[in-house]
């Protein structure tokens, strides 16, 4: 931390470090309320935090907020209630769309706004947050 406050560094950026099954690099967050053990435990990042600010230096976490693994429980009760509108459902690829590198999408599962959810047995497939 001395180094980073001798280079004149302010903040520090994390990318997510939230519980995630890392189908998307951590970016689809199952839980927002803890560290995922990759990166830590809460009291960890809590020693980060303090010793970022004895230093004059803050910690940015990066909740990416438009984001969630289809095991979040904002997900799974979308799946059960069709007027939830967090997500939005489709029966084939948006045009132009692109999975990430390395994954194995279902094509059921792109986005539109007119499908259903995909069924439970979908899901294992299906990366839709």
């Amino acid at each position: 931390m001395e180094y980073l406050h001798w280079l004149g560094v302010d903040t520090i950026w994390l990318s997510p470090v939230f519980v995630s099954p890392f189908r998307d690099a951590g970016y689809n967050i199952s839980d927002y309320q803890r560290i995922a053990p990759r990166y830590g435990t809460d009291e960890d990042l809590a020693d980060l935090v303090e010793s970022a600010r004895r230093h004059g230096i803050r910690i940015l976490l990066d909740p990416v907020a438009g984001h969630t693994s289809d095991v979040h429980p904002w997900f799974r009760q979308a799946l059960d209630n069709p007027g939830d509108d967090r997500y939005i459902w489709a029966d084939r690829p948006a045009p132009g769309f692109v999975a990430s590198p390395g994954l194995d999408l279902d094509t059921s599962c792109a986005i539109s706004s007119t499908a259903s959810p995909p069924s439970t047995d979908v899901l294992p497939r299906c990366l839709v947050g």
